[in-house]
């Protein structure tokens, strides 16, 4: 790409927001892998490896409360193993106390936000979570450590998803015994595939990333917490949630294809996926709660 992936405008934004908030150091791990001419069938390329690196440049070099660190898996192999690095590009953010967390793809279009707070959560070490909740997250304090996880797939056209990516940032800053990954899913299509994502966000809660109960639809802090819970006690019986929201999955083929017939159906304010889910109400931060 030859032109920065965040614009002048957005970047100053983010700078006079940083100054004031970002009270705390956080890092910032970029794993990337150079192109190769080899073509692997069993796993998507590396397609946005150079757009990641390039944003989160811009970013660390916003507030020297931010450090950034580069690997690439070839080069640092035993890291990356050691490491559990699977899928690329990877950006991990690392906070204070061992929160961490882990956010697959490119972080552009309404995800872009979402990042930008995950980072003052991290660093600050505030999160919008309710007093209610944050006590039932107690209960993960004492399940051994990485025993329980979530992962959630989203898409950066989608409300929801960033939605849930703020609400894992959440988790992350409350409690290291929860270390969430979050995949932009739409620049995967093999994985897409191979988890049959049709609909986003997907999230995963079990005792590893993928192999616990799959859940479709964005959540309620509250209810996903009180799933949380009920996994590290051992109880996988599913919490009924009020709302079940999601919006399709689309690939970045199948989205080029749609802007190229029709660009209004891309437009944040024609898509009510973009608009948020309904029956929901925004907070500040970004999370949303049901409406009364």
């Amino acid at each position: 790409m030859t032109n920065p992936p965040i614009g002048r405008d957005e970047l100053q934004a983010v700078a006079a927001h940083f100054a004031s908030a970002l009270t705390g150091p956080v890092a910032i791990d970029v794993w990337t892998q150079a192109e190769s001419a080899l073509v692997r069938t069993d796993r998507d390329p590396c397609v946005h490896c150079p757009d990641v690196l390039a944003a989160a440049r811009q970013l660390a070099g916003l507030h020297a409360n931010l450090s950034l660190t580069l690997y690439d898996v070839d080069r640092h192999a035993a890291r990356a193993q050691q490491a559990g690095v699977e899928l690329l590009p990877l950006t991990v953010l690392r906070g204070r106390a061992g929160r961490e967390l882990r956010v697959h793809g490119l972080w552009s279009g309404l995800l872009f936000g979402a990042m930008v707070d995950a980072l003052v959560m991290l660093s600050s070490g505030n999160t919008p979570i309710a007093d209610a909740d944050r006590e039932r997250l107690r209960a993960l304090d004492d399940a051994p450590a990485d025993s329980v996880a979530l992962e959630v797939l989203g898409a950066p056209y989608d409300a929801f998803s960033a939605h849930m990516l703020r609400l894992c940032a959440a988790l992350a800053t409350e409690t290291p015994r929860l270390r969430p990954r979050f995949i932009e899913v739409v620049e995967f299509p093999r994985l897409a595939a191979g988890r049959a994502v049709h609909e986003v966000p997907i999230t995963y809660v079990g005792m590893r990333p993928a192999a616990g109960q799959r859940f479709i639809g964005v959540w309620d802090e509250g209810e996903l917490i009180e799933q949380l819970a009920r996994a590290a006690a051992g109880d996988s019986t599913p919490v009924e949630r009020e709302h079940i929201l999601a919006s399709p999955y689309h690939s970045e083929a199948e989205l080029a294809e749609l802007a190229a017939l029709d660009p209004a159906a891309l437009d944040p304010d024609e898509s009510p996926a973009r608009r948020g889910p309904t029956g929901f109400e925004p907070r500040p931060s970004g999370l949303y709660l049901p409406r009364d």
